[in-house]
């Protein structure tokens, strides 16, 4: 009876780890899911409209949180035709900082060719490396 139980519960916690390591309701995923892991929300990328084939330098806004406070270090990603960019770091006054509102101007992305609205998910990692699950902001290129 012991065993049966035991096998039951481990089982259960197996297929619950599977389950819940999806992505997020933003359609991101590729983040970590333990409790170190930092998460964004109300993402602000501008300009929202660019010339397709252009360089832009992006502002972007956020909310972030981060239970260990060790945002100092860690970078910000844009992915762009499928490549995760690091395009800035967070710097030394977000050590020990467990949750904010974080502005960024980022370092200039070299835009595609591609007309119309272009899906740019967002993540964040501290200087472990745990990342974020992305949240998806879009802009208009023209």
């Amino acid at each position: 009876m012991k065993h049966s139980l035991f096998r039951f519960l481990s089982l259960s916690a197996a297929f619950w780890l599977i389950a819940c390591g999806g992505g997020d309701s933003s359609g991101g995923g590729g983040g970590s899911t333990n409790s170190s892991t930092p998460a964004l929300s109300a993402v602000v990328l501008t300009p929202s409209s660019v010339a397709a084939g252009s360089t832009v330098t992006f502002t972007i806004t956020f909310y972030y949180t981060d239970a260990l406070g060790d945002l100092d270090g860690g970078v910000v990603y844009l992915q762009y035709n499928g490549v995760d960019n690091n395009l800035a770091t967070f710097g030394s006054s977000y050590a020990g900082s467990t949750s904010g509102y974080a502005v960024f101007t980022l370092s200039p992305l070299a835009l595609n060719s591609t007309k119309g609205t272009v899906t740019i998910p967002v993540s964040i990692a501290d200087k472990l490396g745990n990342k974020s699950y992305s949240y998806n902001c879009t802009i208009t290129q023209s």
